[in-house]
Formats: C-alpha cells, structure tokens, sequence
C-alpha cells in the first residue's frame, strides 16, 4: 500500500510541475501522460550522481537484470555515467501508448518512467546539451525531454524521416531528391543548397559534432544506382563521395564503418573507417556464409546472427557472433556466454564499453547487459588497405543539357521548337543524342534518331513534335505539370527516338526513374500520336499509384470483366489461347454491347486494357462512339475517370476531353 501510495503521489506531482511549467498555449499542456504499466517496478527518483567515477565493470560478462522487464523488446539510448533510456511500444485497440525509462545499469534500478499515448519509439537521439528526444506520432511529432523524464517540448517535424541535428536546431530531411534544412524553432523550411547539384535519395549518418552529415545520392540524373557523400553542413560542400557504400554507421571515435553488398558472391564487403583510413574485409573471411549482420552503432562492432531453423540439428541454436573491427577482425560467440538470441535491438554504450538489449522469452524481455572487457575474443584474420576511387564530381553533377547538346545545325530549329513544348505543358521533350543517357536506364535497346536510317533526321522529328503538340493540347490546362515533384522539377519526360528492339515489335514504352516519368516514342511511326496516349496513361497510372488514390487493385476492375475471365499474363504470343482471342474483342463481336476488350492486346494485363481504351478515346472518334454502346467499355472508362479525379487537383476542369462521352 505504501508503495502504491508513493507512486501516485510522484504521479501527481509531475502532472502538476507540467501544468505549472507550461501555458495554456504550449503544445505541452496537450500531451496526455498515463500511469505507467506495471511491467517494471516504481519509479525510483535518485539523487543527483556522485561525483566519484563510478565502477561500470559487471560482476560476470553477461548480467540480465530480470527485475527491470517489458512486455516488449525495447530499443535502448545511451545518455553517458552508466544511465540509459529504453522505450518500448504498446500498442492497443484504440491507438498507441510508449514508455520510457532512465535505467541506471550500475545500480539496477528505473530512476524516472513516463508513457504517453499517441506516441511511439520512431526516434531515439542524445543531443548536446543533454536532452534527448523520443516519440513521434502519425503526426510526426517528437518529445524533448530532460535528463529525468520532464518534458521540456514538443517539435512537429514536416517529415517522418530525417537526421536531426546535434544542437537540436535543424531537421535535415528529403523530399522529391532534395535535401531541406528545417528550422525548428521558426518552423520554416529551406533547400540546403549544396556546392555541387546533388539529387538525395535519403539521409544516412549525422556528424558527431553537428557539422557534417551523410547522404546518399543519385549518381546521376537517369539511373537508381547511388553513392555515399559526407556533406559540411557549415558550407555545403561534400567532403567526400564514394559508390560502394550501402549502409554505414559511426564508431565510437567517430570514424564511419560501412558494408557493401556483393553481388558476385552473396557476401558482404566489410569497409572500416570507409572516410578515412580504409581498410577491407569480406564476411565470407570471417566465415560467415548469410548476409544477417548489422553494424553496431556508436560501436567499432559488427553483429551477426544466425537462427535454428527446423530442418537444422538440435544442437544448433539462435545466436549472436560479436566482431571487432581493426587491422585485425576478432570475434565472440556470445552463445557460450548464454545468449540464445538474435540481438537486433543491441545498443553500444562507448563510455562505459557495455552493450545492452533484450531477450525475450515468456511473453516478457529481460534487459541483458555485455561487459565487453570481460568477453574473449579470437583472432578471425587481418584486413587490408583498400583504396577507393571517389566518385567523379562530373558524374554526380551531370544534367541533360550538360550532356547533350544539339549541334547539328538542321536541328536547331526543331530543338527550339521542343522548347517552346517544354515551356507550355511543363513537360521535357528530348531529342536525337540526348536521349541517350535516360534510354539507356530503361532496359530496352534503343536507336537514338541520329543514328537511325533517316533520310531527314529533322523533318522527322519535326512532324513528330506537331503530333506531341496536338495530343498534350487536348489534356485539361495543367495536366501534364501535376506530374512535377514538389521542388517543380522533373515530371514527365517525352523521348523521340529511332527503332526500338524488341521481341514484340515495341513502338513506345513508359518507366519510372527517381522523379522522372519517361515516355520513348519510335517516330519511324508517321503518326504517333495514338501511342503517345497509350503510353501518356501508363505515367498517369503511375503517377496514380505515388498519390495514395490507386484505385485499380481493389477489385473493382475485375467486377468489370466477363464471368472467368483472366488476364493472360505476358506479351508473348505463344502464351496466347487463340480459340478465345476474338471473344468480347471491338470488332469481333457483331453486338457492340458484349465488348469488353479493345483487341487482343487488352487481353494481357490489366494495365495494357485500360492504356488501350484512353488510346481509343483519345485518338479515334468514330471508334470512340461505338465504344461507348458498350456499357462494359463505359464502366471500365468511368472507372479509370474517377481515378484521375481523385489522384490529380482538377480545380479548374471542365469536362475532360475523355469524359465528353459521359
């Protein structure tokens, strides 16, 4: 009863230094705070620490604290002196609840506890005045607290993945390729422009001092694959760039370990001090033959694990193997020290060479603590000096017009014409070479029109043009720059090439890179422009499919076919049942109103049907008119109109022109 009675007074008391401590306008007075769970004992407030170093050595290598447990795994901060914080999730009907607590390892004991609901373990970081930050709801919000659990305020972030800074000033985040500097006392967003035009695919590694961080970055403007680039925040210069860096982590002196996948061998190339110093190692040297490994952060380790599978013997067991990281690679089996498990949520307390995680077991999880001083380690092997090659600033910097320039004189003018395209739609029209670079990404193989068999290479692509002109004129105003990022850049991008090889006699094709909706078009094809709206829906379906508003795969469409039917599945004709290819196909059924399929195209995904229908409608008007008596054509139309609707702003739209049959 005591101590029930203790618990609700420290209850009660912090609730009333929140509420004295805020205004009614803070954002902090909002914040419900529940009675924590008893998964763990009271919430012991302690004294200020003594000033006398303190012994973090454990009694035996691994010690499990089995007073201190959760109803689930926790992910663990280091805070320094032998303290961390560990939070866990609990996730409930009605929402979310996360409890924290400041564990002292030293004395085995919980020093402050908190839970608050609607909040989760989405973000763990120290800062350098002590505070440290956990939270982060489906409004991405995060909580900064002091060191004894008070919350000191509450930051809404404008994205739910990013890099923080070290002084708690600047959320640094990505969004469509670009890196933003968020200022988190103003609240406003800028572009951190940096010395040499980068295209972010995601944030990696903040620096320890809060004046670099890294990123990974495209290697160019056509192609998924990326590069590492440790960025100066104080000038926005990269430090330095490299392209064989997948993952990484900081070490504990600051240095950056990093791991490479090899497709070569299935292994891991292991790079230690990937910034500075290199030096390489490979896990198959270190006799590891899976890829489940992890680099331990703040940590000169790397983790593997390995599971019991069924189909292996008993006497295998779930387990973790620690290495160390150095000119020399040795190596713990942590199972001869007990530990039957798979440490993923491990965590790395440098100051006091301790790592700390859970076991779970018994529907709880006991915290475990490493004293890695007490651990035997053996010899693996040695590494060697590995000198990388940066990557090229030519290459991380090159731009359609760096690359490829028109310089046949007889093209200028149909360039400048393309140009006048680009500027009224919003979109990028490519011609001749410099096609090249973005086909070259696209897995078919392409004839660039300067090196295709034309008698004249611009009158071609002259008539080509007035086709694109015509088609994008009849789309609503606006359409076309929808497909633009945020930042207003990239979007749709319209290719005018030669012959495409293929085993199906491809005439145009449609994919996606990075922001980029690319649309090749073979302009051997007097006429393009019933192929420029077949492959003009497949970006839209695309674009579609990034906004939230797919509407396709629901199972509505399906509803929309003859009883049995099923796609075929591929382009090969070989695959195709021609006793049914004229069944319910435009033209082959003498009654319009049993039409379900264009032609047998439409036949083989669902995609190819709906992209050949807009071809229809917004090609061919006598055909259009007949198609619309079919009221299985009309369904899958209105279906595919109120996709649009809902996945573009048609503030300002009449009828669209496929819908001026409705």
């Amino acid at each position: 009863m005591r101590n029930l009675r203790l618990r609700q007074f420290c209850c009660i008391a912090m609730l009333i230094i929140m509420l004295t401590a805020c205004t009614p306008a803070d954002k902090t007075s909002q914040i419900r705070i529940v009675t924590p769970q008893p998964y763990s004992s009271a919430p012991i407030v302690t004294s200020e620490p003594t000033q006398q170093p303190r012994c973090y050595r454990q009694a035996q290598a691994v010690t499990t604290l089995g007073k201190l447990p959760a109803q689930s795994v926790r992910s663990y901060l280091s805070l320094g002196d032998g303290r961390v914080l560990a939070a866990w999730d609990e996730f409930l009907e009605d929402g979310v609840i996360i409890h924290a607590d400041i564990i002292d390892i030293v004395e085995q004991k919980i020093e402050h506890s908190i839970s608050i609901e609607g909040a989760s373990a989405l973000y763990l970081q120290k800062f350098a005045d002590g505070q440290f930050v956990f939270g982060g709801n489906e409004d991405v919000d995060l909580y900064v607290c002091d060191s004894q659990l008070n919350i000191v305020k509450r930051i809404d972030l404008p994205d739910a993945g990013g890099v923080i800074s070290y002084d708690l000033q600047h959320f640094y985040f990505v969004q469509d390729r670009i890196l933003y500097d968020y200022d988190i006392a103003t609240g406003t967003t800028q572009r951190l422009n940096t010395t040499v035009d980068l295209r972010i695919a995601s944030t990696t590694v903040d620096g320890t001092d809060g004046t670099t961080m890294g990123v990974y970055a495209y290697k160019s403007e056509y192609a998924y694959d990326t590069f590492l680039c440790l960025i100066d925040l104080t000038c926005g210069a990269p430090i330095v760039m490299r392209d064989d860096v997948e993952s990484c982590q900081r070490t504990d002196s600051g240095t950056i370990n990093a791991l490479s996948y090899s497709d070569e061998d299935f292994s891991l190339d292991i790079i230690i001090d990937a910034l500075g110093d290199t030096r390489h190692t490979n896990t198959h040297d270190l006799g590891i033959m899976d890829i489940d490994c992890m680099l331990l952060p703040n940590s000169p380790y790397l983790m593997h694990f390995f599971e019991c599978d069924i189909d292996i013997p008993e006497n295998w067991e779930n387990g973790t193997v620690l290495y160390s990281l150095g000119e020399q690679v040795t190596q713990c089996d942590l199972t001869d020290y007990g530990i039957n498990e798979s440490l993923w949520n491990a965590a790395y307390l440098p100051e006091e060479r301790l790592i700390v995680a859970d076991e779970y077991e018994n529907g709880a999880s006991n915290m475990i603590v490493i004293d890695v001083e007490q651990l035997e380690f053996t010899n693996v092997c040695s590494t060697e000096r590995y000198d990388f090659e940066p990557v090229e600033m030519s290459l991380a910097t090159a731009r359609i017009d760096e690359q490829a320039q028109i310089t046949d004189g007889d093209l200028t003018k149909t360039r400048q014409y393309a140009d006048e395209i680009e500027q009224r739609y919003g979109v990028t029209v490519l011609l001749s070479e410099q096609c090249t670079a973005p086909c070259s990404q696209s897995g078919y193989k392409v004839t660039t029109t300067n090196n295709a068999d034309f008698s004249n290479e611009s009158a071609q692509v002259m008539q080509s043009l007035k086709c694109l002109d015509a088609a994008l004129a009849i789309y609503p105003e606006g359409f076309c720059k929808q497909f633009r990022n945020n930042a207003d850049e990239c979007g749709l991008r319209f290719m005018l090439v030669g012959p495409i090889e293929s085993q199906n006699g491809v005439v145009g094709f449609h994919y996606d890179n990075t922001q980029w909706y690319n649309i090749a078009i073979d302009i051997d094809l007097w006429d393009i422009t019933s192929t420029l709206h077949h492959e003009l829906w497949h970006a839209t379906e695309s674009k579609l499919c990034s906004v939230d508003s797919y509407g396709f795969n629901d199972g509505t469409w399906e509803t929309l076919n003859p009883d049995g039917f099923s796609y075929i599945g591929t382009y090969s004709y070989d695959a195709w049942e021609y006793s049914t290819l004229d069944d319910w196909i435009y033209l082959m059924e003498p009654n319009d109103a049993d039409v379900y399929f264009i032609d047998y195209y439409s036949k083989t995904f669902p995609g190819e049907d709906r992209a050949r229908i807009m071809e229809y409608i917004m090609t061919f008007d006598t055909d259009a008119v007949r198609l619309m008596q079919s009221p299985h054509i009309k369904a899958k139309l209105q279906v595919m109109a109120d996709a649009v609707r809902r996945g573009f702003d048609d503030t300002g739209w009449d009828t669209a022109y496929w819908e001026r049959y409705f």
